[in-house]
């Protein structure tokens, strides 16, 4: 059993593909072969695509709070935090955040998933009363977008009370 090599793909997605080929091959009778071909590639993009946009659109991830940025003293106060997104596919196994940024660039949707996670960061911040600084990655796709800025500057006015405390940053990867 064989399957094309899927660049978005995750390893252990790319090995249950190769097993369900190889279960195939089984099947069809002893010493035959199956290999997966572009069609089957092309389901599991739109299984992606499908699963990548029910997500943003309906705010199914999660954002945590990590690395704590604290002063010095012996207070050590807390200065800074940095958002981090988390999201699960439908058997509830976290999808590695460069594979869903990736397929979330690749089908134009990288920008819907950085305002929604701006307006969880600024519901957090105003549920909570936090003092400090949250700060949050944006695509590459999203800080040369036009309307995505004028969309972050509407925001930010509508939220002048909190503005200070968010900190904008490009992400790693990209």
């Amino acid at each position: 059993g064989a399957t094309p090599f899927n660049p978005i793909g995750t390893t252990p997605e790319m090995l249950d593909a190769a097993n369900e080929a190889y279960q195939t091959a089984k099947q069809i009778g002893p010493n035959e072969v199956h290999i997966r071909d572009e069609k089957d590639l092309a389901r599991d993009m739109e299984s992606w695509k499908n699963l990548i946009f029910d997500i943003i659109d309906n705010g199914k991830f999660d954002v945590s709070f990590i690395g704590d940025a604290v002063t010095l003293d012996k207070k050590q106060n807390l200065l800074m935090q940095e958002a981090f997104t988390c999201a699960k596919d439908n058997d509830g196994k976290n999808i590695p955040i460069g594979t869903f940024v990736s397929i979330a660039e690749k089908y134009d949707k990288v920008i819907d998933f950085d305002k929604a996670v701006i307006q969880k960061v600024i519901n957090y911040i105003n549920t909570n009363k936090i003092k400090h600084e949250i700060s949050v990655n944006l695509s590459l796709d999203s800080i040369v977008n036009s309307p995505f800025i004028n969309w972050l500057k509407t925001t930010i006015e509508q939220n002048k009370t909190i503005s200070s405390q968010l900190v904008f940053s490009i992400t790693a990867y990209g």
